[in-house]
């Protein structure tokens, strides 16, 4: 069953650079959702293709509006079974600007698809939290 209608509201951490990969272009964008709780959680929206070109007006500090489509894959190989999922953006609405500009970010988003290494704070503690 394909889910419809899925709108993110929150505010813009971070807008990526466009990534060319011969011909397949991505753009990434980290928006902050759920900002009441206690707990507000960042998510990674990718924007593909002619989609990257919504980003182009958006400014960190941003208040928006993201329609999402929630894509999932399973991968198979000799370590086991591993479901992948990521948040595809389609539409994108600003309600209250941002920053004037977002090119001096201090926390940029990488522009590698390998997922971004933390160091341990202690190195016999492998917990992310």
């Amino acid at each position: 069953m394909a889910s419809s209608g899925l709108t993110l509201q929150g505010q813009v951490i971070n807008v990526g650079e466009t990534i060319d990969n011969n011909g397949f272009k991505k753009r990434l964008l980290w928006l902050e959702i759920d900002q009441e709780s206690q707990y507000p959680q960042t998510v990674e929206i990718e924007f593909v293709q002619d989609k990257t070109a919504l980003l182009n007006p958006v400014t960190e500090g941003a208040i928006v509006s993201v329609d999402i489509n929630i894509r999932g894959k399973l991968f198979t190989n000799d370590k086991g079974t591993r479901c992948y999922n990521s948040l595809g953006g389609w539409r994108l609405k600003v309600d209250k600007e941002g920053k004037q500009s977002n090119k001096s970010s201090n926390n940029p988003i990488p522009t590698s698809t390998d997922p971004p290494v933390r160091p341990l704070a202690n190195p016999d503690d492998d917990l992310p939290f």
